[in-house]
């Protein structure tokens, strides 16, 4: 009987991939499921496993952040969004790589991969995780990972929107709004404080605590008094003006003409 665990931060992802599991594999047993870095090593030390799903971006860091922290030889199935990964993972000997969404047929090929190398006595590897992170993608000046996508709840599923195609974030409460360059409308369950350490500063601008623009959504720039800025963007604004403070406008300046934020702005 095969024992696992699953590091998931997002706790429906994690529950569908458990009732996949279990109906591809009844016999195995899920020991337990975990979404952040400090409880994964808790639970990793704590518990007798013998193969981990790993999500590669957690609730509170980055996967590798456990390979910091102790020594894992236990074979690793990555899960994740974010398909640049996959080239490293796989230099890393990982028993395989699944991007998110990941389907039933997916999984059977990744299981059905771990049970030809468990055929074989000494075929399971047994890679240095720590050669993954410094191949993972780009960072921000603080150290954390620059994503290119979101995986967004719709319906019964989930639809990949593209970093690259959000006009705006606009703050709703402990929501958050997107706006897409082709008029879509979205709202997911994440702050944009936490949103923010996470995008790339070359393309987006946090103008306000309420709102991160997109600079390709910005038509033009008008003085607003007060030294304040006016932007007009395209989409436009659902609810109310986009400005820039006069304490962020030399900032913003800056980063239209090519330049780039210093990090996560505190307000």
């Amino acid at each position: 009987m095969i024992r696992y665990m699953i590091v998931e931060d997002e706790y429906v992802l994690g529950y569908r991939l458990e009732r996949m599991i279990t109906a591809l594999r009844p016999s195995w047993k899920m020991v337990c499921r975990t979404a952040g870095v400090e409880e994964s090593i808790e639970a990793i030390k704590e518990h007798d496993v013998d193969l981990i799903f790993m999500d590669i971006e957690l609730s509170d860091g980055n996967c590798f952040e456990i390979f910091d922290t102790m020594e894992i030889r236990h074979p690793v199935i990555f899960i994740t969004a974010y398909d640049e990964y996959a080239l490293q993972a796989f230099k890393a000997d990982c028993v395989e790589y699944l991007l998110k969404p990941v389907t039933k047929k997916t999984l059977k090929d990744a299981l059905d991969k771990l049970d030809r190398l468990a055929s074989f006595p000494g075929s399971l590897p047994t890679p240095d995780y720590r050669l993954l992170k410094e191949h993972i993608s780009p960072t921000s000046k603080d150290g954390s990972t620059i994503k290119d996508r979101l995986l967004i709840p719709e319906g019964d599923g989930f639809v990949f929107v593209s970093l690259k195609d959000v006009a705006w974030f606009i703050k709703n409460g402990r929501y958050t709004d997107i706006k897409t360059f082709h008029g879509r409308n979205f709202m997911i369950d994440r702050s944009l404080d936490n949103l923010d350490s996470e995008i790339d500063r070359k393309i987006f601008f946090r103008t306000s605590r309420n709102c991160m623009i997109n600079i390709n959504a910005i038509t033009s720039i008008q003085r607003y008094g007060a030294g304040r800025l006016r932007l007009i963007t395209e989409p436009p604004a659902d609810q109310e003006d986009i400005i820039v403070s006069q304490a962020r406008r030399e900032e913003f300046l800056s980063w239209i003409e090519g330049g780039s934020t210093t990090g996560k702005e505190e307000f």
